[in-house]
């Protein structure tokens, strides 16, 4: 019986095991200062930028997804899905009654492959916020935070549900001049 009982738990570990596969296991935004077109940018973590007064944003942004493969085997072919939303307030009113907008910006990327084990980070560069901030600033509301979600496509065989990473960047604005 005690041999059952070891047995049973080894092909229930081994099940989970199974399914296991790759996972974002964290996500993070980085910023680059404003830099002439030609030149190649220097990203850095950011948790916050600030805009000025006309909401320009004054470089490049984009968020860095920490992929990981927790199987036994090779994963490939692997897309990640991305939606970027916006926390919005009233210009002037006080940022605790900003309410989160739905996604203004949904996206992929795909991954070749992941090896058994192994941890990548994935760029998402490209994140178009620019005609979104001054879209909502021409109409008299402020965004103060940006808040990205990632999450693996799901694919035959592979339990749900799949974990969700975000991250959110405050939205600092500049004292006007």
């Amino acid at each position: 019986m005690r041999t059952f009982a070891l047995l049973s738990l080894f092909l229930a570990c081994a099940a989970t095991s199974a399914f296991a596969g790759p996972e974002v296991t964290g996500v993070y935004w980085q910023f680059s200062p404003g830099l002439k077109p030609a030149m190649k940018p220097k990203f850095s973590d950011a948790r916050s930028i600030v805009l000025p007064p006309n909401s320009k944003l004054p470089g490049r942004l984009r968020a860095m997804a920490v992929l990981e493969n927790k199987s036994g085997k090779s994963s490939g072919g692997i897309v990640l899905r991305v939606a970027v939303s916006a926390r919005v307030v009233k210009t002037g009113a006080d940022a605790s009654t900003g309410v989160w907008s739905v996604p203004f910006w949904l996206d992929e990327r795909r991954v070749a492959e992941l090896k058994p084990g192994a941890i990548k980070n994935v760029a998402i560069p490209n994140i178009e916020a620019q005609t979104y901030l001054k879209r909502f600033a021409d109409t008299g509301f402020w965004v103060d935070a940006l808040k990205i979600q990632l999450a693996v496509e799901p694919r035959a065989g592979e339990e749900l549900p799949l974990p969700i990473s975000e991250a959110v960047l405050e939205v600092l604005k500049a004292a006007a001049p």
